[in-house]
């Protein structure tokens, strides 16, 4: 049985605090985060990187007279051209981890690794989404998948949108804190998710993908708790203890089916 649970799916709609909740645990002492939180030494890998890089390409592409591959400008919207990308942003998460293991193949004796990623659709689009969590789980590596878990932020997409205007700094982009969705890529892909759905589908607060059961915390953050974290430190420590309680009761029910799996 692992010390600590090896792999975590950290999923939200965009703004709701998934980079905030990453900051927080790696400033934290790999003692405590063990001993309170069942997560080692942290690593974290995200899509928007990736996302961001594409985009810029092709503004590259478009300055040299060549056509836009992935992402009309963000001037007129930054729609996908295909949307498969999304399933391309997977497989780029896929090929970070196998470089990971590849430099380190007893990473998880000692580490956890979290890969952070949002995906949803319309509001009014019907289940199963085209290219939600179910589709995304589904393309991930099935060396990932059978060491995942999953930790879902839970807020809604009314307040996802609140947040993501708030937090959207122009000059800065690629900002994993400060960046921001484009209004109309808020409404076309993060209207609602398929987290509620997977999980009454999935035994007993689980999320089965392919062969695998993927055990699933869930952290409301509706009531946000984690905006502190744009504060400079010392954070307060009332603030720390809200967030802190909240993200163990989640991590805890999640180490508890690890137990079981």
């Amino acid at each position: 049985m692992a010390a600590q649970i090896p792999l975590i799916l950290l999923n939200a709609l965009p703004a709701s605090g998934k980079s905030e909740v990453i900051t927080f645990l790696k400033d934290l002492p790999d003692d405590v985060r063990q001993r309170d939180y069942h997560l080692g030494k942290f690593l974290a890998i995200d899509d928007f990187p990736d996302l961001h890089t594409m985009q810029v390409m092709d503004d590259a592409r478009q300055i040299f007279g060549m056509s836009r591959v992935h992402f009309e400008p963000q001037s007129t919207g930054g729609a996908m051209v295909d949307d498969r990308v999304w399933l391309i942003l997977i497989e780029m998460l896929n090929a970070h981890y196998r470089n990971l293991l590849a430099k380190n193949p007893r990473l998880f004796d000692t580490h956890t690794l979290l890969v952070e990623f949002a995906r949803g659709d319309k509001k009014d689009q019907a289940l199963p989404l085209p290219y939600g969590y179910e589709r995304c789980y589904a393309a991930l590596d099935s060396d990932i998948l059978r060491r995942a878990s999953i930790l879902y932020i839970k807020v809604s997409p009314a307040e996802s949108r609140r947040r993501n205007i708030r937090r959207a700094d122009p000059n800065d982009p690629g900002s994993l804190l400060k960046h921001g969705v484009p209004e109309t890529q808020m409404e076309r892909w993060y209207g609602k998710d398929d987290i509620a759905y997977l999980s009454e589908k999935g035994p007993g607060g689980s999320v089965r993908v392919k062969d695998f059961t993927l055990p699933l915390g869930v952290f409301d953050n509706e009531e946000e708790k984690t905006a502190f974290i744009h504060d400079p430190k010392p954070w307060k420590p009332a603030e720390c203890e809200r967030l802190g309680g909240a993200l163990k009761a989640a991590l805890d029910g999640i180490w508890k089916k690890l137990q079981t799996r």
